[in-house]
């Protein structure tokens, strides 16, 4: 198949009657104006959109653990025992993903989940279990979680910090979060929105 702007060029040296000749210089005009418009579109760049932003919500927190091996978080989907579970995993647990790359960092939540938990296994310890169950916050649970991995109490200190200048987690049921609108698809939303932590 040829170019838009090949055919352009063909006609105006071909001789082609006028009633053609019209129709297709048309459908050539057409054509590249339409693949000018994709290229301009191509050609902007949204400064919230790419790594940048991600990698910046991911380094917020300092959470490097170098003894950890593993850390599993079990909670409830519902009840208000789960809520600092739920609101640590969601802040959280991508932020201990990407500074730990080499532990196993897994999540398991389900309905009829009675006891929220941490489960910690350390390179120097056996395997430790934290009950996290009806903490208020989930600053609560990370301070728990930091404390068993026997990290310095200036670093605790600074991820404490950093973790409480983060906006907090609520559900919005008017589907947005920030500023975007939710995709539904036609069932409940399970976006949130973020304020400020006071």
């Amino acid at each position: 198949a040829r170019s838009a702007a090949m055919l352009f060029s063909m006609l105006r040296m071909a001789q082609v009657p006028p009633t053609a000749q019209t129709g297709l210089l048309r459908f050539c005009t057409r054509e590249m104006s339409r693949r000018a418009g994709k290229r301009s579109k191509r050609a902007q760049v949204d400064p919230t959109r790419g790594w940048l932003p991600i990698r910046e919500k991911l380094e917020a927190v300092p959470l490097h653990l170098p003894e950890l091996l593993r850390l599993k978080v079990v909670f409830g989907r519902t009840g208000d025992g789960h809520t600092a579970a739920r609101h640590f995993v969601r802040q959280h647990l991508a932020q201990l993903r990407y500074h730990n790359p080499d532990a196993e960092i897994i999540q398991r939540n389900s309905k009829v989940e009675k006891q929220a938990y941490v489960d910690l296994q350390l390179a120097s310890n056996e395997p430790l279990r934290l009950d996290v169950t009806g903490l208020p916050h989930r600053l609560d649970v990370l301070r728990k979680v930091l404390e068993a991995a026997q990290v310095s109490s200036e670093s605790l200190d600074a991820s404490i910090s950093a973790a409480a200048a983060m906006n907090e987690v609520t559900i919005d049921p008017s589907g947005y979060c920030g500023d975007h609108p939710a995709k539904t698809h036609g069932v409940l939303p399970r976006v949130v929105q973020s304020r400020r932590a006071q």
